[in-house]
């Protein structure tokens, strides 16, 4: 059990939300939801992952399609245009349902 301060206020807390931009990172995505979500569920955290897709070209929307069915509480939402990191944080800001933010 992990027994630092921070810790402590994640765990009393309803739900951590935890916003991800990316744009063109399908490849990627597979090892940092699972490695996201492994280490949240070790410390018995609630959680759910958002992941801001920044106007992607490549195959993240069907990738992420597929690690929602292994990992429920992640959420797909697209940023309709390439509006950049800050545009797809604030995308985050407006949807997460957590008591408490990590943008990353």
């Amino acid at each position: 059990m992990i027994r630092t301060k921070e810790y402590t206020v994640i765990n009393q807390l309803n739900k951590l939300s935890v916003v991800i931009p990316a744009r063109n990172e399908a490849e990627n995505l597979n090892e940092c939801i699972s490695d996201i979500s492994n280490t949240l569920n070790k410390h018995k955290i609630n959680y759910e992952i958002l992941l801001i897709d920044d106007g992607s070209t490549d195959n993240t929307k069907d990738v992420t399609n597929k690690l929602q069915k292994a990992f429920s509480p992640l959420r797909y939402l697209k940023n309709e245009n390439e509006n950049g990191f800050g545009r797809a944080i604030r995308l985050g800001l407006d949807n997460f349902t957590g008591g408490m933010l990590l943008p990353s």
